[in-house]
Order: C-alpha cells, then structure tokens, then sequence
C-alpha cells in the first residue's frame, strides 16, 4: 500500500473521465502492437521490519529512510516497515545473481543505518514480536496518503475490520483501522511477459500459485497466536475487506482475493471486470489525458488505471507499467513472504519466474482441463498446510513434495535454462528450493518449531522475543532456511526485556456472572489454581472481581456459600490499567490501591489480569526499585 498517492479532493467524474479514457488508450496499445514483445524482465519488492534492540516493533522508518538516503527506499503503512523497490533486471545471464547482490547492498546499507538509530532488521513475513497495541493509529506512518487511505477504508467498511484465523490456535479480534494489515511484509516479484502470452501466462500463474507457496511459508504467528503456515494470506484478505456484514447476502467480492474464474480474453478485459466490480476507492489529479499522449505519438501512463488496479489486491495481480518510454506488462506475485534469508527470498523467484518460463502446452487454454475452484483451492490450502498439503492437479491428487519435486522443479529447471540463465545460478537456487522441500523445513516450519521448543522453558512473551531474536541472527549468516540449527540445538535461555504490562498479564481468562454461584466461583478458582475471577455482565463488560480474600471472608462470617451469588460480594470498585502501561506504574498502582490484581482493559474490553502471581518470577529482571 505504500505506492498510493491520494487526493480525494480531486472531482469523480473528471478521474472516471481519465479511467475510461485509460481503458480506450490501453485497447488502442494492445490492438496495435505497441506494447513491448520479446523481452522478459523480472524485478522485485522487498518489505521489511525495524525493531528496537529488545526485538520490538520501532516507530523510526522515518529517520531510518533519511539516514539511508537511497531512492530505492520507501515508506510504508507502519512506523516499523519500509520497501525497497529493486531495478529490473533481465531475465538471462546473471540476472538473478545481480537482483541478489543489489538486494544484499541495499539491506546492508539499511543495516548500517540502522544501527545508527540503535535498531535491526528483520525479513519477515509477519514480525513475530508484534503486539496489539503495535497496530493502534499511533503507529501509523505519518504522511497524508495513509491517513487518507484508512479513512476511505473505515468509511467504506462503515464498523469494525474483524479478524478471525483458525489454526492451532483461534484467532478473533474487531480491529477500528486497517494498521493490522501491516503486520505483512512480503517480497512481491514481477515478470513481464508479452501481451499475446498475457492469458495464458497470467492463468498458469494460478495454477501453480498454491505448490509455488507451499514451499514458501514463512508467517505462521501473529500476535502470539499460532495460525496458518501462511497466515498472511489470511490476514491481509480480511485486514482489507471492506464488504459490511449486513450485506452479505449480496455477492460482493473482496479486493483481495485469489480471483474468480479464468482470464480468456487479456489485460484489457482483466481491468474492465475489476472496474466493473470493484467501486472506486480513491482519487488523484492525473497529469495527462492518456488519449492526447497517444494523438502525439507518445507513450501514455495510464496513471488513473494503475491507481484503480493498485486497489484491487489480486495475489496474482496484472500490472502496466513504462519503462524508458516503451510501455510493458507484467505479472505481479504478491504472495511471496518477506525472508528468512535474501537467499531464501532469490530462490523462490527463481522458482516461480523458472516454472513460468516453461509453461507446458497442456496449460493453454486452461479452462478447458482443469476447473479454477482447484487451483483456488489448492492456493489456500498451501497457505494454510504449506509443504503438508495435497493438490488436485490436472486430475491427479499429489503431496506438496511430490508435485513439486517430480514435475515443478524439473519444470523450473528447464524454464531457467529457456532464459539462458547462468548454470551456476540454476544449479544454487533450484538446489536450495530442492533442500528445502526435501527437509521440510521452510521459514514457518522452523519458527513453530523454535517456538514450542521456546515455551517448553519460557514465558510466552518470551519466547516470541527469543523467537525474533534467533530469526534475526540466523539472517546476518546469509544462510537459506534449511540450514539454520534445528530449535533442539538453540540455546533457551534469554533473559528478554521487560518493560509493559502486556509481557506479564495473563490473557487466558476465566470470568464468570453475578448470578453465578460463589460455591461455584470457589471451585473455579481452586480447579485452576488462581485467586481472582473477573465478573463480566451480558455485553462481557467487567462489573466486579470475586477473589479468595472475599470468600475468606464470608466463611469467617459462618455465611452459607451454597445459595450465595456472586453479586451480592464481589467488589465494584475496580482498579484497572491498560496493556502499554509501564510496568513498574503497574506495580506501583497495585501498591497504592492495596490490591492484588488488575485487569487490564483495552478499549472497554478486559483483555487480561495481572496479579502478585504473574509479576513475582520476573521480579529481577524488571528492577521494580530501579526508579
């Protein structure tokens, strides 16, 4: 999202105006063959995160962009991201060894800078260490066209985005702006093709977007929580969906989606569906009418399209674009994670650009041998089971490792060979998507496994910081994913850094109701072994907290427990405090208030308890006395 220029101030009908005329100038490219033919390029974008020495998310992508001072850098949604956008290469030769050393210079440059401001950074899929309140509006990039953007979002989703992802854990959270999407970071890679191969090219795109994945995994946490080997996918599809619920009966499409059917008849047509689907979301001044451009003979920017297609977000997405005054298209793959390694990242786009280049003659005219629902459904599966999943592929069910090891890499191999790649380069990258698939471990397999081997000895919060932290300096080796240490071979001691209450409060909760017994209450607390229950009304608002000092009260009063409610002792008047609060002000509130918990509320939700418990195996570490 960080190439969005708005201006919604700009008049509807004159940008309408510019998008028709847009389409008009791009039938009028297309049916005259002047659209570059002949010549593949292949490029890339490399999002990343930024974080403080405790491996937290950091608010300096602004001074971290002036230090680099590189044009090849960019901003992005959140404080803690920025992009680079690397020069095309082409696609023979050492193309893909000089998309590497450009990518390595590049983020050693930033690394450099980085260390200025006393920050890391980290390739990524989605930042382990990133907590709930790392997506409130504060730490959004404070430029005009991000405030713009989530506002044109909020108001056309018109209530809370909701989120909700199943995995090993459940994931479910209303969330009142689109910062959440900026959890992802991804390395998105292009290819351009010719326009007559355009449908072709882009359909087979689709068929092998799901094995394509699932040998490219790298996000499986988000906020703590264990999801999907690519939970990305799953979280940018709702971060963005702007459908309301109360019109779901309505077949309203999403903007991020895989696709709906085959592409049959070109680009053209590709964008005339998704203006046609999709309302306009946002506006610019355009500088040319792309139809006078094209009455001089010269090369038009379609600049009002390209902003209509930068808001439809296709995991496959077309793209034109003009490149020293000659027009193109490109194939964009959005689904490619950020990291583990630029290694890693290389591997993949050669992958995918070698398995594109040797498109088979049986994947023309796809629609004709294989139904879309398969390779939609074989995208989510990847996302959801990586390397674990099983593929309907032209008639056939396949394992991810067999289809990608008996027909993708072969494939690869010869579509690399086809673009005269250097052989040294086919034989490092394949070699390593090969390793990687063979051993099963990909970017998430390894961060799952660090992280229950983590927790086996560590606190939660503890082990998502020992988690980032091995992430990070497995990446400054350079090594590919499949030969970073098993988790069985980490050292598990980490001593963390401790400042918040959100790295101590407890979030798996046990509450109860006022009309609920206190004998009741009594069991609960003893069958967990806890002494405080949170007292919740219908709408889960907190009204009261019943503790073991209270019920020892009453059995010393001789009370009879077994009619007792809980709402005629539980106490009302309640302190709480919020999960940013520094945790020595905690403490010190505790002290104060001669309680020994507090909940913890974030925007009238109780989100967590912290108690005497919860603090006292961290007290050395915190320094509570250390003003």
């Amino acid at each position: 999202m960080g190439d969005l220029n708005i201006n919604q101030n700009v008049d509807r009908t004159e940008y309408l105006t510019h998008l028709l005329n847009d389409i008009k100038s791009l039938d009028f490219l297309l049916e005259n063959d002047k659209i570059e033919s002949g010549i593949q390029r292949i490029g890339a974008e490399q999002e990343f995160s930024i974080v403080e020495e405790n491996y937290r998310p950091s608010t300096k992508s602004i001074s971290l962009l002036d230090k680099i001072n590189d044009e090849h850098f960019t901003t992005e949604l959140a404080v803690y991201n920025l992009e680079i956008n690397l020069d095309p290469q082409d696609f023979t030769g050492n193309g893909l060894q000089l998309m590497q050393q450009q990518l390595d210079l590049l983020l050693e440059k930033a690394h450099k800078a980085a260390e200025k401001e006393n920050t890391k950074i980290i390739l990524t899929g989605i930042l382990p260490s990133i907590r709930q309140s790392d997506i409130q509006s504060d730490f959004l990039t404070p430029l005009p066209r991000y405030k713009a953007l989530d506002k044109v979002m909020r108001e056309a989703k018109g209530e809370n985005f909701r989120i909700n992802i199943s995995g090993v854990d459940e994931f479910h959270i209303s969330h009142d702006n689109i910062l959440i999407e900026a959890c992802n970071t991804s390395f998105q890679t292009h290819l351009q093709v010719s326009p007559n191969e355009f449908t072709d090219m882009y359909n087979w795109a689709q068929v092998i977007a799901g094995p394509i994945l699932s040998a490219c995994t790298n996000s499986p946490l988000l906020l703590e929580n264990e999801l999907w080997m690519e939970t990305r996918i799953a979280l940018f599809q709702q971060s963005c969906d702007i459908r309301q619920v109360n019109h779901a009966i309505r077949k309203k499409q999403p903007r991020v989606s895989f696709g709906f059917d085959w592409v049959k008849n070109g680009i053209n047509d590709l964008y005339k569906s998704h203006i046609s689907k999709y309302k306009l979301l946002i506006t610019r001044d355009i500088s040319e009418n792309s139809l006078d451009v094209i009455e001089k003979n010269e090369t038009p920017k379609l600049e009002a399209l390209c902003l209509h297609n930068g808001t439809v977000y296709l995991w496959n997405r077309p793209c034109y674009g003009v490149g020293n005054g000659v027009p193109h298209i490109r194939i964009e793959n959005r689904y490619l994670p950020s990291g583990p390694s630029t290694v890693d990242e290389v591997a993949n786009l050669a992958f995918w650009v070698g398995v594109m280049n040797a498109m088979p003659e049986e994947a023309k005219n796809i629609w004709n041998k294989m139904d879309f629902v398969d390779a939609s459904s074989n995208f989510t599966k990847a996302a959801r089971y990586g390397l674990s999943s099983q593929f309907e592929w032209f008639g056939e069910n396949l394992s991810a490792k067999e289809l990608i090891l008996d027909r993708l890499l072969p494939l690869a191999r010869t579509g690399l060979q086809k673009a005269k790649i250097n052989s040294s380069d086919i034989l490092k990258y394949l070699g390593i998507i090969e390793d990687r698939v063979r051993s099963g471990k990909t970017g998430s397999s390894w961060t799952v496994r660090a992280y229950r081997n983590y927790k086996k000895t560590l606190s939660g919060t503890e082990a998502i910081i020992a988690v980032t932290k091995a992430m990070y300096e497995w990446q400054c080796t350079g090594k590919p994913v499949h030969e970073w240490h098993t988790p069985e071979k980490m050292k598990v001691k980490h001593e963390g850094n401790y400042e918040r209450v959100d790295e101590f409060m407890n979030v798996s909760l046990l509450t109860l109701r006022e009309n609920d017994l206190v004998q009741f209450g009594q069991n609960i607390m003893q069958w967990n072994n806890i002494r405080h229950l949170a007292i919740e009304n219908e709408k889960e608002e907190l009204i009261g907290l019943l503790t073991q000092s209270l019920i020892d009260k009453v059995v010393r009063e001789k009370k009879d427990l077994s009619k007792l409610l809980i709402g005629e002792i539980m106490r009302t008047e309640i302190v709480t405090a919020a999960p940013e609060m520094d945790i020595k002000d905690a403490v010190d509130l505790m002290i104060k208030a001669n309680c020994t918990c507090l909940p913890i509320i974030h925007e009238k939700e109780l989100v967590g308890i912290l108690t005497e418990q919860d603090i006292t195996p961290f007290e050395h570490k915190i320094n509570l006395n250390n003003e």
